[in-house]
């Protein structure tokens, strides 16, 4: 069955016996049909028999006589006499969608694009329209007017999340309401749980310069993640910090007096104060239910005591990679204003007015008059009120991740989910026939297409794309023409594109409601971020579309941030 023009779910098929067969050579041995309402490509197919590209209907109409259902089986190798099923046509049943998407003009021809094929390539057939291709990308082209919908959603469930209010988004307060006094002195200790790796982090400053900096990583064995008492993790925790200790006194003399020291925890906590928090739930593979509840500065802090440690650190923070970026953002430029993770996942803090902070009203509230708010942006939902440009490619992320209908503006952006965007596209169009060829399995399981591919295949300037058929032939032993390999890069760089204007859409509802003033920067730490300069360029369009020219916002790398951010957040409170 061929069909376009409609921008909604793939529904599954399932047979109409009822219809009848067709006759002749080619005959099925079943029609098959999917559910009606909801067909996404509709295609007519007026005479002269078979249907050429020229033939399908540019916008989504009913044919004026009559629906062709063709069986689903590959044209090119039918002799395709005329059709012995033919349908009257219900033109109530589905009305013309208005056009939301301006089409991208990808420039390519399906068929005999490109120079002939190399050894182990087929040329492509052409098979379907460039119209089809250009429709499904086209779903990934977020205006600037979609950009502040989705900025306006943010900055409500912002003010939702600080109150009593429900929101998606959490608002986390941080406790933190330092600025930098340009007189920080002295050595501290960042340390950093995210995953499985833990890093120990010295950094010496003078005057408020970073003048050296040292780290030790570990890797937490599989044994200490679960199944055991909580205390053994900590306990392994605290060897690591006396093993990186004096590996670092052999290298640069490090004070024996208690260094002023923050954690980065990269678990659920809530957090009571700058330096307390108990531990909410664990993720990542770690599972230690008995901790669950307790002071996680505590729990450390009784680990380096059996350790003999208890005069070498004195904790003064505890915070996340977040808060991190910020604080590091903060030391190279004053004028940070807030920070953004987008690497695997995705999160953003940003100085808030204690004024508007009224969940905080009473006892624990500080003094001071803003505070740094861990937003965890990438838990914004809308609740089925289509005010997120979601595709059908994004609702079937959501419906296989372990959480449907949660983070769901981090599956839009985050680099988890830029790889399964591309490898869903890739998948529709491969059982489409846009490519070359149908024999690519590997494609298949999900998340077989990781972040960093999706940055090669953007990244790619080689002639005829080389380096990416190169990369898709060793890790899907999938042979691709140049028109295959073109199409690949076009729906990578849209995914990737779309990823960075919902990121401005975010910080334009920040610094909007902020007021901040132009020469405010922005800190970002993450490998999207980083390594991928089309994510960067698409951000930095967006913002200027979003904010008008001249507005003086600028972005600015801030890598480590929540270890050297960890050892610099001491710095600050110390």
């Amino acid at each position: 069955l061929f069909f376009r023009g409609l921008s909604v779910d793939r529904p599954p098929m399932y047979p109409l016996p009822t219809l009848g067969l067709a006759t002749g050579p080619w005959a099925p041995s079943a029609l098959w049909a999917p559910a009606l309402p909801q067909l996404p490509y509709w295609a007519t197919a007026p005479a002269p028999w078979p249907p050429t590209a020229a033939a399908w209907a540019p916008e989504c109409h009913w044919p004026p006589a009559s629906l062709v259902l063709l069986a689903p089986v590959r044209l090119s190798s039918l002799p395709l006499p005329a059709p012995s099923l033919v349908l009257p046509a219900p033109p109530a049943l589905l009305p013309t969608p208005a056009t939301t998407h301006q089409p991208l003009h990808l420039g390519w021809p399906l068929a005999s694009a490109g120079p002939s094929p190399r050894a182990g390539e087929t040329e492509s057939t052409g098979r379907v329209p460039d119209s089809y291709v250009q429709d499904t990308l086209a779903l990934f082209d977020v205006s600037t007017a979609t950009l502040q919908q989705v900025g306006r959603f943010m900055d409500s469930e912002m003010t939702n999340g600080l109150t009593s209010g429900g929101s998606s988004m959490y608002m986390l307060p941080t406790y933190f309401t330092k600025a930098r006094t340009m007189t920080e002195t002295g050595d501290f200790v960042g340390l950093d749980l995210g995953g499985t790796n833990f890093r120990v982090v010295h950094c010496r400053l003078d005057n408020g310069e970073v003048t050296h900096v040292d780290s030790e990583r570990y890797t937490v064995p599989g044994s200490k993640m679960k199944g055991v008492p909580g205390s053994q993790l900590f306990d392994f925790l605290a060897e690591c910090i006396a093993a990186a200790l004096q590996a670092m006194a052999s290298r640069r003399p490090v004070p024996t007096e208690p260094l002023p020291t923050a954690l980065s925890f990269g678990f659920g906590i809530q957090q009571t104060g700058i330096n307390t928090g108990r531990i909410l739930t664990w993720s990542k593979g770690f599972n230690l239910p008995d901790v669950v509840g307790q002071d996680v500065l505590q729990l450390l802090s009784d680990a380096l005591d059996r350790q003999g440690l208890r005069n070498r650190l004195r904790f003064v923070a505890l915070s996340n990679d977040t808060v991190g970026t910020y604080v590091s953002g903060m030391f190279a430029d004053p004028a940070t204003v807030g920070a953004v993770i987008i690497g695997t996942g995705t999160n953003m803090c940003y100085t808030e007015d204690m004024s508007r902070v009224t969940k905080l009203e009473g006892s624990s509230q500080p003094t001071a008059s803003v505070m740094l708010i861990n937003s965890e942006w990438g838990t914004l939902t809308d609740a089925g009120r289509r005010i997120l440009p979601l595709t059908r490619f994004d609702r079937q992320l959501d419906r296989q991740s372990l959480h449907p209908g949660h983070m769901v503006f981090e599956k839009m952006i985050a680099g988890m989910a830029l790889g399964e965007l591309v490898r869903l596209v890739l998948v529709e169009f491969r059982d489409s026939g846009v490519f070359s060829t149908t024999d690519c399995p590997a494609l298949d399981p999900p998340h077989a297409l990781p972040a960093p591919w999706v940055s090669s295949f953007v990244q790619d300037v080689t002639p005829d794309l080389h380096e990416l058929g190169a990369l898709l032939h060793r890790e899907f032993h999938w042979g691709t023409t140049s028109a295959d390999r073109r199409i690949v890069q076009a729906v990578a760089k849209a995914v990737v594109v779309r990823a960075g204007r919902l990121v401005a859409a975010g910080l334009w509802a920040v610094t909007e409601r902020r007021q901040s003033p132009p020469g405010s920067c922005i800190a970002f730490d993450g490998s999207v971020f980083e390594k991928v300069s089309l994510f960067r360029d698409a951000l930095h369009t967006a913002l200027d579309q979003l904010k008008g020219p001249g507005h003086g916002l600028t972005t600015r790398l801030a890598p480590d941030g929540s270890g050297r951010g960890a050892a610099l957040l001491a710095a600050l409170l110390a």
